[in-house]
């Protein structure tokens, strides 16, 4: 069975004066651990370099149902 992750991102910002948070995924499934952080990285640049800001990141493992401080 092969491993699949991937990458979420609790994204948060202002709407009409007031902070609200949406919970945002990669629709990729990414094969390997380094690559979903990478994807991670990217999301978090792209997102703050807008005005937003990552509030907490994950990449699920779906096989396992582990989480990223299970993983490393």
């Amino acid at each position: 069975m092969n491993t699949l992750f991937t990458a979420l991102l609790l994204v948060c910002g202002i709407e009409n004066g007031s902070p609200i948070c949406r919970g945002l995924s990669n629709p990729g499934l990414y094969p390997t651990l380094e690559i979903c952080l990478e994807s991670v990285a990217q999301g978090i640049k792209t997102f703050e370099s807008n005005g937003f800001k990552v509030a907490a990141y994950q990449c699920y493992e779906w096989n396992t149902g582990l989480e990223i401080k299970d993983l490393l």
